[in-house]
């Protein structure tokens, strides 16, 4: 899934971002990849409490 940010600062300026979600009920975003004006940016879920 590539996700389009129709916004102003960090992600506006043909910014990129690529979202894993997990592939059960919960759905959850479990990693994002982007890639900024700047520089890029890598984001990893390293835990989560109170799902089911």
């Amino acid at each position: 899934m590539q996700p389009t940010f129709q916004t102003k600062g960090i992600f506006s300026q043909n910014g990129r971002a690529e979202v894993w979600i997990t592939d059960d009920d919960r759905r959850m975003m479990v990693q994002m990849k982007s890639k900024l004006s700047f520089g890029s940016l890598n984001l990893y879920l390293q835990r989560a409490k109170g799902t089911k």
